[in-house]
């Protein structure tokens, strides 16, 4: 896939954060060689950019473009969300069509063709329009290589009858024998939200990605060459990107993309404490909802420290324990400080290759009692 300045690529994440932010990483990757990017998000998530002018001024190649959900403004727009979901699909993709065309019929304000469509593997109808119109498209997995081969073996699994049990092990699938049971897949298979929406829309969705022209993944080969090797016999190329946060962070001045002004004055505390106690926030991080503020992981560290973390997730189980959801934005952006920017991160010295796959540590057994929480 060579891209050069006369290409326009289009990008359109599913509209969730943690979804967002790496699309995003991703197209401060295309803009900094010199293409042209136009940011397709849902007028929701695009209202809330912060600092909008900002980013614009620092990407001049960078372009941001929004479509409607279909969803009232005051519609809950968590993850996973039947509503949500069945409007992409009856409203948005229409919307999407509309959108493509204007840009290609010359009628879109000066504005040059889409040649390219980089869309999120968990989107089934890009494909389909970009097919329609002779555009070729791509996939962006925000998923690791190894959770989304899991997702091609749900079928399977589902035939087998081996996901009826939380506690049963999968088995039959290669590379994960004895390691994954049913209450270690990703929430959306727990029974609160079967209840609310159809998860097997989510994989048929995934699966249909396989018609793309390719599949790019925020991951390297020596860490999921066995995964990889299986992908690259479902998509026609596999394209190994990561890690992008190692590559933005040799971009001078790159800009901070955020959904929300955050609070990072928990920072000077952490930085405070003893050497590789942060380690404790990570894992904690891991079973956070979106949204949790500083005070609240501070409580969670304090706790850890002074040994009371018996108490401290007992009172988090109960409140989050019917809307429980991992923190794959918020919680990153102060990890990423951490990082690349405190002394700790000498301390970190595979923090990079841990921070590529918070999914997959999430399919992990859990180690300090935060499993009833829920994933």
């Amino acid at each position: 896939m060579e891209l050069s300045h006369t290409h326009h690529v289009l990008l359109f994440p599913f509209p969730a954060k943690g979804h967002i932010k790496p699309f995003f990483s991703l197209a401060q990757l295309l803009c900094n060689v010199g293409v042209r990017v136009t940011f397709l998000n849902t007028d929701h998530h695009h209202r809330r950019i912060h600092d909008l002018n900002r980013l614009a001024a620092q990407l001049p190649t960078l372009h941001f473009d929004s479509v409607s959900d279909g969803l009232p403004p005051d519609e809950p727009r968590d993850v996973p969300n039947r509503k949500l979901c069945e409007s992409i699909r009856q409203v948005t993709s229409s919307l999407f069509r509309e959108l493509l065309v204007s840009y290609n019929d010359g009628t879109s304000s000066g504005r040059p063709p889409i040649t390219c469509v980089i869309t999120d593997v968990v989107f089934r109808f890009p494909i389909d329009i970009a097919e329609e119109l002779g555009i070729p498209v791509f996939t962006f997995s925000t998923f690791s290589a190894r959770f989304l081969f899991l997702i091609f073996w749900i079928p399977k699994l589902l035939e087998d009858g081996q996901l009826r049990y939380p506690e049963q092990e999968l088995h039959g699938v290669p590379g994960a024998e004895g390691l994954i049971r049913w209450k270690d897949l990703p929430g959306f298979w727990s029974v609160e939200d079967v209840a609310d929406w159809d998860p097997m829309n989510f994989v048929n969705q995934t699966l249909a990605t396989s018609r793309s022209s390719g599949l790019i993944l925020n991951t390297f080969d020596e860490l999921e060459a066995p995964f990889l090797t299986s992908l690259s016999k479902i998509y026609k190329k596999i394209y190994s990107l990561g890690p992008i946060n190692s590559l933005l962070k040799n971009i001078q001045s790159q800009p901070q993309y955020n959904l929300w002004k955050e609070d990072h004055s928990c920072m000077a505390w952490l930085d405070s404490q003893p050497r590789k106690s942060v380690v404790f926030v990570w894992r904690i991080g891991l079973q956070l909802e979106d949204g949790f503020d500083s005070s609240t992981i501070e409580t969670m560290v304090r706790s850890v420290m002074d040994q009371t973390m018996e108490k401290t997730v007992a009172e988090l189980a109960e409140r989050a324990k019917n809307r429980a959801r991992t923190s794959l934005c918020h919680f990153q952006r102060i990890v990423l400080l951490l990082l690349f920017n405190a002394p700790l991160a000498a301390d970190l010295k595979h923090a990079a290759v841990l921070h590529l796959h918070f999914d997959f540590l999430l399919l992990q057994p859990r180690q300090i009692g935060l499993e009833n929480v829920g994933t």
